[in-house]
This record gives structure tokens, C-alpha cells and sequence, in this order.
């Protein structure tokens, strides 16, 4: 592993060590995404949000979704897994049909007593 120093003269481990994160608060925190609505009318703008977010990061997910293309749905599900996200799923309305991969791709999923799960398998 090669050392380099930063600005200060400190040794700077570099991103390759595990478990180490700059010192600034934007990689920190964690990113919030909210998936409403059909998965359909906005496939282009969630796939967009999630591929904004820096790989291997820790975000939340809020989901209110009733569903909509299984495609969209997998296509989020597969962006959180190849990209090494760090999710934690959280159901605040229902999350329904396709929504639910996406939900399902996600490390940690919390539900309240008011959230809807459905799937209808025919």
C-alpha cells in the first residue's frame, strides 16, 4: 500500500484502507432518496439520483410507492447491489408490487405499524 503525505505533512492512508473516510462531513452523512409514486413515470430521474450518490456509500431510501414496471424496480434493485450501497429501506406509506425489489436490495428495511407491503402473485 503507497503512503502519500497531504497538505499538512500527515501521512494520508488514501481511500484504499478500509473503513477510512475524509474528515469532511458530506461523505459522512448519509444521502436520502425518496421513491413515490408509479416506478414508471419516474424511471429516469430515481435512476439518476441513484447513480449520483458515491459508490459504497450509506444512504436512506423512503418508500411510498404502489409499484408500477418491474423493470424500473429491478434496475434500482441491481444499481444498489453492483454499486455497493449501503441502504437502509424505510417503508413510510406502502410499498407495493415492483417497489418491493428495490426494498428488498436494501442491507437494513424498517417498517412502521401503518406501512403497506403487497404483492399479487397470480
Amino acid at each position: 500500500m503507497k503512503s502519500e503525505k497531504d497538505r499538512s505533512g500527515r501521512l494520508n492512508p488514501g481511500p484504499s484502507v478500509p473503513g477510512f473516510f475524509p474528515e469532511d462531513d458530506e461523505r459522512r452523512t448519509p444521502w436520502e432518496m425518496a421513491v413515490c409514486g408509479d416506478l414508471t413515470d419516474r424511471q429516469s430521474d430515481l435512476i439518476d439520483q441513484m447513480t449520483a450518490v458515491r459508490p459504497g456509500s450509506r444512504g436512506i431510501v423512503y418508500f411510498d410507492s404502489c409499484g408500477g414496471s418491474v423493470y424500473t424496480g429491478l434496475a434500482l434493485a441491481t444499481l444498489i447491489r453492483t454499486r455497493g450501497l449501503r441502504v437502509t429501506g424505510v417503508v413510510i406509506g406502502e410499498c407495493s408490487s415492483a417497489a418491493l425489489l428495490p426494498l428488498g436490495a436494501c442491507r437494513k428495511r424498517l417498517v412502521t405499524v401503518q406501512s403497506t407491503l403487497l404483492f399479487l402473485n397470480i
